[in-house]
């Protein structure tokens, strides 16, 4: 133990050892200190609790080691304290961006063979592939998930991004603030009788974000081409940015679907699908950790439940069966990621339907103590006992802003469910909400915007008069069968060239270098209807 000078010392220069400075030993003081400076100090408190809960100095300095390996497993390399700020993020990432760049500059020259001689690379494209190669490599080392070409992100987009700053500390910034969350999680801090979904501080940092975010667009105006002046606060507050028109827009979705489905003979059915034991930190009755958990962050946890869902929508379309509705993605108490979907089925494919689910949702270990009762659910819905979207209504609302709900799914207050949900699927980039088959809901929302009624031989009158009505379901029949490929849907978004407002030159995207587009109707082959009319530009600070 200490002597009176030490505990005063050590107070003094760790002030959250105070609570347990009569614990404290004094060979392995400095052990512990130089962990637990480095991990997330919000968390400091229930590490120290969690360490002297230890029955042996042994024990508490392989928890505390233990415990930092797992946080830092989370994050680059190169971080040496989870504690970061704005100083070490820009260090961190102009050193990786400008160690990437010395690459690109030296690579057309590569060491190739045993003789170690340089030798030029001649072919352009397969060179720059041979580039991405090397970096995304390095960038895996690093414990950074490198950027990758894909439909929306060009090759030399990707290698451009790797030498970008900006995008180094976005990634940095990011998997740190998952790390303290982590952390919370590893300590059984979120859980339903502590912090419910997600941890306190995690909330308390959102909510702070956001009234950062508010506080910006109040701040920022812009005027177009009439002199109408909004700030972009006003502009968000009209889109589905806005909760009361985000839960408006997805249960007119929803309705449609049903309307949609009695009217073709459709049957609904609520589908629950959730994670394997390992997947999950501790128990919802008992709130003691499990045991079986294997580290997984509700990130990963929702990379598994996406992966076995594309695996039933492929197994779905080789037996071609129509399935469409929504999908619901909330937390259970823990944090990790379960899914609600409502969907709509032909009654002769129920069967082959939940066979299909059964299959993969057991396919990860399947075999487990009470796999087959929890791991998933398909209740077939009872129309004579209520719509299909009363299933789905409430599980929408406490994932947005709790509207006709007093309490969420552990009976917590239904306003601690709404904060810690919105921080949790931000912490986490958890996409809550998913249309699952039908028409394009973008197409829609453009088509409420036009002005004017349409000629009843115009492509655009059956969808715009039933999207200006809120008919969802009408809406779909306008745009093809609800079966019909979206590649073969009637109407598309509409795009034109965007240009550079001060030089007058085509603008392209930062990475990628293609041509920027904005978007301003909708289109049916070549005919097109303008639904957005304005030209906006910014004002500059203090004329708005």
């Amino acid at each position: 133990m200490l002597n009176k000078a030490e505990k005063q010392y050590y107070q003094e220069s760790y002030p959250e050892l105070k609570p347990f400075i009569d614990q404290v030993d004094a060979g392995s003081v400095k052990f512990l200190m130089d962990h637990v400076v480095v991990l997330p100090l919000e968390h400091s408190f229930h590490i120290l609790k969690a360490y002297f809960e230890k029955p042996t100095i042994r024990e508490q300095n392989l928890f505390i080691r233990k415990l930092k390996k797992s946080i830092f497993s989370k994050v680059p390399t190169f971080v040496e304290n989870i504690n970061f700020y704005s100083i070490d993020i820009r260090k961190w990432a102009t050193y990786q961006s400008r160690s990437f760049s010395k690459l690109a500059n030296e690579f057309p020259y590569t060491y190739t063979g045993k003789s170690r001689t340089k030798s030029p690379y001649i072919d352009k494209e397969k060179e720059r592939k041979s580039l991405y190669k090397i970096m995304s490599s390095y960038t895996k080392e690093l414990n950074v998930e490198p950027p990758e070409p894909d439909g929306q992100q060009t090759l030399e987009g990707c290698i451009q991004r790797l030498q970008c700053p900006e995008w180094w500390a976005r990634r940095i910034r990011k998997s740190l603030k998952q790390a303290r969350e982590y952390t919370a999680i590893t300590l059984g801090r979120v859980s339903k009788g502590k912090d419910i979904y997600c941890s306190n501080p995690t909330v308390k940092d959102r909510e702070l974000d956001k009234l950062r975010n508010e506080k910006f667009l109040k701040d920022k105006y812009v005027v177009n081409e009439e002199g109408e002046v909004l700030s972009l606060f006003e502009i968000s507050q009209s889109t589905i940015a806005n909760p009361v028109n985000r839960r408006a827009d997805l249960m007119t979705r929803a309705s449609g679907f049903e309307k949609m489905a009695d009217e073709d003979g459709y049957q609904g059915v609520f589908v629950t699908i959730t994670c394997p034991s390992k997947y999950h930190n501790n128990y919802s009755k008992s709130g003691k950790p499990n045991p079986n958990w294997g580290g997984y962050t509700p990130r990963e946890s929702q990379e598994y439940l996406n992966s076995i869902w594309r695996k039933i929508r492929a197994q779905l379309k080789r037996d071609k069966i129509t399935m469409f509705g929504i999908r619901v993605t909330e937390p259970q108490h823990d944090g990790t990621p379960h899914w609600h979907i409502l969907v709509f089925i032909r009654p002769t494919d129920i069967k082959r339907f939940s066979e299909i689910i059964a299959h993969y949702a057991l396919m990860e270990d399947g075999d487990e103590k009470g796999a087959a009762e929890n791991r998933y659910d398909i209740k077939v819905i009872d129309k004579t006992k209520g719509r299909a979207t009363g299933y789905l209504a409430k599980y929408v609302s406490k994932n947005i802003d709790g509207v006709e709900l007093e309490t969420g799914s552990y009976d917590e207050p239904i306003k601690t469910t709404v904060r810690h949900v919105e921080a949790w699927a931000s912490c986490w980039s958890i996409r809550q909400f998913q249309q699952q088959g039908g028409a394009s809901a973008s197409v829609y929302r453009e088509l409420r915007r036009a002005r004017h009624e349409q000629a009843p031989d115009s492509p655009f009158e059956a969808a715009g008069a039933a999207a200006d009505t809120g008919n969802w379901a009408e809406y779909n029949r306008a745009m093809g069968n609800i079966d019909t490929p979206r590649k073969d849907h009637k109407l598309k978004l509409d795009y034109e060239v965007k240009f550079d407002t001060d030089t007058g030159e085509i603008s392209t995207t930062r990475y990628d270098g293609d041509i920027r587009k904005k978007l301003i109707g909708v289109k049916a082959g070549d005919q097109r209807l303008k639904t957005r009319h304005h030209v906006w530009r910014p004002l500059p600070k203090g004329a708005g």
